[in-house]
């Protein structure tokens, strides 16, 4: 393939992506801007079920008489304000 180069197995790298960082290149979907930040369910070099994944506030948020399922101790973080989430004994609050 012209302009791509073998790096091993069945991989390939365009050589002018390499300089753009990958920040730049991905976008979330629209409405994905809460990242877990402490995900309580890791552990050591495991990197648990949330950590790192982005969510919607919809996602996040539970209505009145249902039962949270995020696990306790779980901090969300919007990517684009900065505000903390957190649920503490099953409910979300500020962090």
């Amino acid at each position: 393939m012209p302009g791509f180069q073998n790096i091993g197995g069945d991989l390939f790298s365009n050589p002018t992506l390499q300089e753009i960082p990958i920040e730049s290149v991905y976008r979330p979907p629209k409405g994905y801007e809460w990242r877990v930040i402490k995900d309580p369910t890791r552990s050591m070099d495991d990197p648990g079920l949330f950590y790192g994944r982005l969510f919607r506030i919809f996602d996040i948020h539970i209505y009145p008489g249902e039962k949270s399922t995020w696990p306790d101790g779980i901090v969300f973080q919007s990517i684009k304000t900065g505000e903390k989430l957190a649920y503490i004994q099953g409910k979300l609050q500020k962090a």
